[in-house]
């Protein structure tokens, strides 16, 4: 019964997240320069609003409410994430501290699905496995295409700026 408790916990802090994350990404995009990492940080281009609808059905499954709480760490990213938006005009380097906080939020989804679908295994939630894990491989196909992003336009436009 325990495990349940913590899955459900976490289940309810991922859920409040996820909210928050998706209103999060679309001011990131915002204040992006570089239109490749404008698309690739829009919730929509990785299917993020799709992840709110899993984890409602992972509720429905276990006959359980959503909680409105959020963790301390989801909200430092929230609060980081104001910070690197705030100030400075679009630029290649407030598109470098952008992808930085965008990578990062992403890893810590990932990281928080991996777990969510650990527990639910454990827990035998079989109808719930594969929504976690779809959530997963969504978050890791942004990351992976956020460092894509990185590899191929913004560092090597950096070094052509700091060059000339």
């Amino acid at each position: 019964m325990m495990l349940e408790n913590i899955y459900l916990e976490r289940l309810s802090e991922m859920f409040v997240a996820e909210k928050r994350y998706i209103l999060c990404l679309k001011k990131l995009s915002a204040a992006a320069l570089t239109d490749e990492l404008r698309k690739g940080l829009l919730p929509d281009s990785s299917d993020q609003p799709m992840h709110i609808d899993r984890l409602k059905l992972c509720f429905e499954i276990q006959n359980a409410k959503k909680v409105g709480i959020i963790s301390p760490l989801d909200a430092c990213f929230f609060e980081y994430s104001e910070d690197v938006v705030k100030g400075k005009v679009p630029s290649l380097e407030k598109d470098i501290s952008l992808l930085h906080i965008s990578q990062q939020i992403f890893q810590r989804k990932i990281q928080g699905y991996n777990i969510l679908q650990q527990m639910a295994k454990a827990l035998g939630l079989e109808q719930a496995i594969p929504l976690l894990e779809q959530c997963f491989k969504d978050d890791q196909n942004a990351y992976n295409y956020l460092v894509q992003i990185s590899q191929n336009i913004i560092y090597p436009k950096a070094v052509i700026v700091i060059t000339i």
